[in-house]
């Protein structure tokens, strides 16, 4: 197996791994929410601690940046063992190779951003 092999594993195995258990956490947590407001605004006292909102935010926000964070490494590798090694694109356009780098760093900017942005308007644009 050579270091290619290895990279292309790599996303899927964090998927797996990491991403997928997330999104059973969250959708527990969504369903417990829920089922919480429907109790509450039935007039019944609800079992289930008034903690599970705030939780179910937090596993959001973490489920949000497990993807874009596997999104990036997926796309980080078919991009440079498929088109800047591959066709020597450093070499040939490294203003190209530039403006990929600045598209990720734009990507990591604006997750940072959408966990900074308060206003709905600004979680919109983020």
């Amino acid at each position: 197996m050579e270091l290619e092999d290895v990279m292309a594993l790599v996303h899927p195995a964090i998927a797996v791994v990491v991403v997928f258990p997330i999104i059973g956490t969250v959708v527990n947590a969504a369903w417990q929410t829920r089922q919480r407001r429907l109790q509450v605004a039935s007039g019944d006292k609800s079992k289930i601690p008034p903690t599970v909102g705030p939780e179910h935010l937090k596993l959001g926000r973490l489920l949000t940046g497990a993807i874009v964070g596997i999104t990036l490494i997926a796309l980080a590798y078919s991009i440079y063992f498929k088109s800047i090694l591959e066709k020597d694109l450093w070499k040939n356009s490294p203003s190209q190779v530039v403006f990929i780098a600045l598209m990720f760093a734009a990507t990591i900017a604006s997750l940072v951003f959408l966990y900074q942005a308060r206003q709905k308007l600004w979680r919109g644009v983020f």
